[in-house]
Formats: C-alpha cells, sequence, structure tokens
C-alpha cells in the first residue's frame, strides 16, 4: 500500500443531526492516530459563514465554507431536520453536483441521501436513508432504486441510514480508500462491533 492523505469534508448545517457527522467525523480522524502514511485530513465545512447550531444544541465553528467541498476527496453531507432549507438551496444543489464529478466518493448519512438525491446523484443508484423517510428520498431523488439496508455503496456514492449508521459509513469509507485491514483498526480503537 502507498502513502496517502485523503481529505474529507463534512458539510454542517443549522438542526444538522450530530451523530450524523460526529460519527463519521471520528472514524476518519482516528485513522491518523493509527497510520502516519494513510489517514484522512478531516474538514467541516458550512453551508453559511459562522457558527453552527445543531439539532440538539450543539455549536459548531466550520473550518471552511460549503466551496471548499470541491477541493476535497470524500465529501459527506449529514442529516437533520435542518434539510429542508438545504433543499430549496440552487447553490447546495450546484456545489454538490460540482463536487460529485471531483471526488472519489460521496456520501450520506440518515436523511442526508435526501439533499443528495435533490442534487441528482442518486438518479439510477441503490440508496439507503432513515427508516421513517424513504417517502422523502423517493419524492427527491427520481430514478433511486431505495434499499433497507444499514449502508449501502453504489459505485463512488455510500448512503447511511439512520443516525447510528454514521459509524458504518465512516467505516465503510475507510474500507474503500484504504482497505479492510485499517477500517478494522478503527473499530477495534473506537471498541465498535457494528
Amino acid at each position: 500500500m502507498y502513502s496517502l492523505r485523503v481529505k474529507a469534508g463534512i458539510l454542517v448545517f443549522e438542526g444538522v443531526e450530530e451523530l450524523d457527522f460526529v460519527g463519521v467525523l471520528e472514524t476518519l480522524g482516528v485513522t491518523r492516530r493509527i497510520s502516519s502514511e494513510n489517514f484522512f485530513e478531516v474538514s467541516v465545512l458550512g453551508v453559511e459563514e459562522g457558527p453552527v447550531r445543531c439539532a440538539n444544541g450543539l455549536v459548531v465553528t466550520p473550518q471552511g465554507s460549503m466551496e471548499h467541498l470541491l477541493d476535497q476527496d470524500v465529501v459527506v453531507v449529514p442529516g437533520g431536520r435542518g434539510i429542508l432549507n438545504l433543499l430549496g438551496s440552487e447553490a447546495v444543489t450546484q456545489v454538490l453536483r460540482d463536487a460529485h464529478d471531483r471526488v472519489k466518493i460521496v456520501a450520506s448519512v440518515c436523511t442526508g441521501s435526501v439533499v443528495l438525491g435533490k442534487a441528482g446523484l442518486l438518479r439510477g443508484k441503490r440508496a439507503t436513508t432513515h427508516h421513517l423517510h424513504f417517502d422523502e428520498l423517493l419524492a427527491h431523488s427520481p430514478g433511486v432504486v431505495p434499499v433497507r439496508e444499514k449502508v449501502v455503496v453504489d459505485g463512488k456514492i455510500v448512503t447511511g441510514a439512520g443516525i447510528s449508521s454514521s459509524l458504518d459509513t465512516g467505516l465503510t469509507i475507510i474500507e474503500l480508500i484504504f482497505g479492510k485491514d485499517l477500517a478494522q483498526d478503527v473499530a477495534r480503537r473506537i471498541e465498535y462491533a457494528g
């Protein structure tokens, strides 16, 4: 295996579900503590400038704006009540379309897949979402093939089901880029049995 540092950008927005993005952030971030050669450099990027209030009150200060998603190797879109604002934003839709053309992986957790669908990224793709939101996924994702699994990989699209699938989504991204051994090392480090 060769040395590789992969840039991952996680989009945050008002009302984002904390565990949707923190689980992915943690799993990808742990790679840096395990390997000095193959790891993720993770950035939290905001839809707008300034602090973001999450669904349960946590306030996060993004490291940059969503335009920096275009400079990443991996893009992650979490879910939460705030996706309603994202669905109406042509700027978000366009950034995700542009990023999709450039990156290795576009991933979502929970209702983040609805946002990917609205951007047209799930047409003809197998995808999942939170078990209570499959109707929304179908409504905003023409041509999607809904799958009720914890994590679904279709090409360079990775979708995770409900909130706790953020850990599984992160581990899947690690496995896709760095292989099963590093993903298993991370799972052991965080004491996650899956």
